[in-house]
């Protein structure tokens, strides 16, 4: 099966793995972290907020040095019907925190949801102690 690519799929970084459906190769998430020691966070939502928000914490210079694992989910590409659904995606790990992000809202700016995604993001991530927090309100 030949699939065209994603332009609209986040921009690709070293430290960034990239969950696939293992029948189909279907991009399902990515995975942030795992180098030291920490919680493990997933973070769902629409294909095209995960993007951005991906696109957002790419850029972030200490993401090499986040403890734990982030894990950000494409609910649009997975096959769901509870949280459970949702985490046995990962293969088994354990997840800590789970925050399902609101749908995109066509009425709304696309622009101030994926903002809102992104600090939530790390807020999450502060709260379980996987980044400083300098900054994040």
């Amino acid at each position: 099966m030949n699939m065209s690519p994603d332009f609209n799929a986040p921009q690709e970084s070293r430290f960034v793995e990239v969950l696939t459906a293992p029948t189909s190769g279907v991009t399902i998430g990515y995975c942030f972290g795992g180098y030291k020691v920490g919680p493990n966070a997933l973070i769902s939502g629409d294909a095209v907020l995960i993007n951005q928000i991906v696109d957002r914490l790419i850029l972030l210079p200490t993401l090499p040095w986040m403890r734990g694992q982030l894990y950000l989910m494409k609910l649009d590409r997975i096959d769901y019907t509870s949280e459970r659904d949702i985490r046995a995606h990962l293969g088994g790990v354990v997840v800590d925190e789970l925050v399902m992000l609101p749908h995109l809202n066509p009425l709304t700016d696309e622009t101030e949801q994926v903002q809102s995604g992104y600090w939530t993001v790390l807020r999450l991530c502060s709260k379980l102690g996987m980044i400083d927090g300098r900054g994040v309100n």
